[in-house]
């Protein structure tokens, strides 16, 4: 897919292991973006730290029951999305579901419809692996996030723990059909 992003097109794409250092930088930096605000520089650095080291990237990037997307302009990475089915999901849920677990643009590339672009990606793909359902969990307070997935047709269905270096949040666990 492709679209427009001043005079340079984004492309998606489906991410690859030569990507797992922008990946790592683009996930730390999307997510300061998003959450360091509202969160103590401790809690920040510890959830950093462990959720977009190295290993633990590849690790999901070579994992076959997850699929990651990339957005990017002149070699350069916008955002990406996360798609996980089976036991890559983050929490047991129905055998015939399937998680967004990440979706995260950069800031200075909002409203360019690449969030939209990516998951359209991740539910094409879900659909294509059998799910009849598609699942995310957003933080409570992250209004923005709120309103894109609702506007796209996910609805509230439960709430879970989401840990933040050691602050226990509350996620809004959203769900869509695929059907």
């Amino acid at each position: 897919m492709v679209t427009s992003l001043g005079n340079a097109p984004a492309h998606a794409r489906e991410a690859r292991l030569g990507d797992l250092d922008a990946l790592c930088a683009l996930g730390r930096d999307t997510f300061c973006e998003t959450f360091a605000e509202a969160n103590s520089r401790e809690d920040m650095e510890r959830y950093l730290t462990e959720a977009f080291a190295p290993s633990r990237i590849h690790a999901e990037l070579v994992d076959p029951s997850s699929t990651w997307w990339v957005v990017e302009a002149d070699g350069v990475l916008l955002g990406y999305a996360k798609l996980n089915v089976g036991s890559a999901q983050t929490e047991e849920m129905p055998s015939s579901w399937a998680e967004l677990q990440r979706i995260y643009i950069r800031s200075s590339a909002h409203g360019l419809g690449l969030g939209s672009m990516l998951l359209a990606m991740a539910e094409e793909e879900a659909r294509r692996l059998g799910a009849d359902t598609l699942w995310l969990g957003v933080w409570e307070h992250n209004e923005r996030a709120l309103g894109f997935y609702r506007a796209r047709g996910f609805e509230q269905h439960s709430t879970h723990t989401f840990v933040l270096g050691d602050d226990k949040q509350t996620d809004l666990v959203m769900v869509k059909s695929l059907r």
